[in-house]
């Protein structure tokens, strides 16, 4: 009897406890919100900068934030469809939201961009240049852009070039020169096989990495007007003798096709290679030179070196529109935003809408930037941004008054769908590399794919029956 007694006792006592745990936990906290996004790329000291720093500032209001940082992109709209494992703020990585919203799964938040925030500024006011339109669809606004515009481009040591008396190129033709004084260099020419320096790293596994630079002098060569008109005003006559294009893949075909199947100017098995190993390749200094950012700072920061100095430049292609004081342009035709957005079945959409609300204002902005190297939606303090890495430092600079964004996204039904892109039937390369199409066959190639889904596309949109 003593013995059951006792045991009674205790689980009335547990019970006790965890009442009072919960009653103190309601004291300290108004909500509960879930986050979920996944780190790869990002890391974690952002996230956990932001909700440490909103209840510090809201200490009346704290919020119980339980993160889940292992969510991928793929798996979003599965939990949505489902309702499972839901979280009530989404961040994911670039994906086609739209099919999402009109299914029903995503809050829709006009009237977060009314609020202001700590700094005092109405939400849709504190955005940088260009990024206010985003995550608009059908007269409503869905998501917000997670990440914002910085400039991209070709990725180098500053002490490996300055090791070999490189110097950056500011134009393609110069680009040209560095491959051919890379492939002279003593180190290329010598019997040691193991300090040969390719120019380029890239893996055939991510050949859209080459984007970052084709795309830019596309739109560079062509202009913000165009590409405006391209994205805004689509229709399948305007992806035939897209010259801009031709140009910038008779670049990539100059430096990497070599008409034999194989690339050249490359580390060697090249094709088999993915985005961490041929990130590897370049920052054990086998490569001068990669295309596109990305994730490379997260990606390697456990390897690199401190004083490897990785930066950018953007050679400027023959042709390409400038400023009035004749400088060129670099104009950056942004489509792929990772974004967040607010789960249709959560509770707590009012507070969901606070913490978004807190992390637009500029000291969040500037920790964003600061934490994942990359760039941010939202106007930041440029006094807050002391000791970023290197490449961050570097992107930041090229972001200057010649730097140019372009939304790609737009109220086109087709465009909505996620149709309307500069390579519609997927990125030639490696048909250009292993199958020796000529620029003029792929390009080509997408004209007729567009004209014969156009018909398709328009009914899916609902234009056409």
């Amino acid at each position: 009897m003593k013995k059951l007694f006792t045991v009674i006792l205790a689980v009335v006592l547990g019970l006790c406890c965890v009442s009072c745990d919960s009653n103190h936990r309601g004291k300290d906290f108004v909500a509960t919100v879930k986050i979920g996004y996944y780190e790869a790329g990002y890391g974690t000291e952002f996230m956990d900068y932001w909700t440490e720093e909103y209840n510090k500032a809201h200490s009346d209001e704290k919020i119980d934030f339980q993160i889940d940082s292992n969510v991928a992109a793929s798996s979003i709209g599965t939990s949505l469809e489902n309702e499972a494992s839901m979280n009530d703020i989404y961040l994911s990585l670039a994906t086609n939201w739209a099919g999402w919203a009109r299914s029903g799964w995503i809050e829709p938040i006009d009237d977060l961009y009314e609020m202001t925030n700590d700094d005092g500024t109405k939400f849709e006011d504190a955005f940088i240049s260009g990024m206010d339109t985003y995550g608009s669809l059908d007269g409503h606004r869905y998501v917000v852009p997670q990440s914002g515009p910085l400039a991209n481009g070709f990725v180098y040591s500053e002490k490996i070039f300055n090791q070999h008396g490189w110097k950056v190129p500011k134009t393609v033709e110069e680009l040209y020169d560095l491959v051919d004084q890379i492939n002279a260099d003593p180190v290329n020419n010598d019997s040691n096989s193991k300090n040969d320096i390719a120019p380029f790293a890239w893996g055939g596994q991510v050949m859209s990495y080459w984007n970052a630079v084709v795309q830019s002098w596309w739109s560079q060569y062509e202009g913000a007007d165009y590409m405006i008109d391209f994205y805004q005003n689509p229709s399948a006559e305007k992806y035939k003798n897209r010259e801009g294009l031709k140009k910038a893949l008779q670049i990539f075909e100059n430096l990497i096709c070599t008409g034999e199947g194989t690339p050249k100017n490359s580390l060697p098995g090249a094709m088999g290679k993915n985005h961490l190993i041929m990130q590897n390749d370049f920052i054990q200094g086998r490569a001068a030179m990669c295309s596109g950012v990305y994730g490379i700072v997260n990606e390697t920061k456990l390897l690199i070196d401190d004083d490897f100095n990785m930066k950018i430049f953007s050679p400027a292609i023959d042709g390409a529109k400038t400023g009035e004081d004749g400088k060129p342009l670099t104009i950056s035709v942004c489509s792929d935003f990772d974004f967040m957005f607010i789960a249709k079945q959560s509770n707590v959409k009012d507070y969901a809408k606070k913490f978004i609300l807190w992390i637009s204002t500029k000291d969040m902005a500037s920790a964003y930037i600061k934490y994942t190297s990359g760039g941010s939606p939202y106007e930041y303090n440029p006094e807050k941004l002391d000791n970023l890495n290197s490449l961050t430092q570097s992107m930041i600079d090229a972001t200057d008054d010649h730097f140019i964004v372009v939304q790609s996204g737009s109220d086109n039904l087709i465009n909505q769908l996620g149709k309307i892109t500069c390579w519609p039937m997927g990125e030639p390369y490696i048909d250009m590399l292993l199958n020796n199409k000529s620029v003029n066959k792929v390009l080509e190639e997408q004209y007729y794919y567009v004209i014969s889904k156009w018909s398709q596309w328009e009914k899916d949109a609902g234009i056409t029956t």
